[in-house]
């Protein structure tokens, strides 16, 4: 939902999304849901809202620490490789050379010749 929401820029659905999700993360208990709500899917949620107001530094910096963990919410390989280019989308366009070398490493590694391109 709230990648429809971004794509139908409708800021109102948006903050909503994240803020139901922001109180079932506050106090998770023992629901395993609820920790995987906290420690993955809020900042997976607020990088796509950051990627979609251009800040592609912001984006890495909630990316990074839970790429391995994005896994864990489940879903299919095509819907996690969405995420998996966001990470690379994010690291091309930042203000990190370092990131940016990354980037373009992972691009060209998983797609031969697309280091002409890029």
């Amino acid at each position: 939902f709230l990648m429809a929401s971004l794509g139908a820029h409708d800021p109102q659905t948006t903050q909503e999304l994240l803020t139901t999700l922001r109180d079932a993360s506050e106090s998770p208990g023992e629901n395993c849901q609820h920790l995987l709500a906290r420690d993955v899917g809020l900042p997976l949620c607020q990088a796509l809202v950051e990627a979609e107001d251009g800040n592609p530094d912001r984006v890495l910096e909630l990316l990074l620490p839970i790429r391995y963990r994005i896994v864990q919410l489940g879903g299919s390989n095509a819907q996690r490789d969405v995420f998996n280019q966001l990470l690379i989308h994010a690291a091309l366009n930042c203000t990190s050379s370092v990131h940016k070398n990354v980037a373009r490493g992972k691009v060209s590694l998983g797609h031969p010749g697309w280091n002409a391109v890029v």
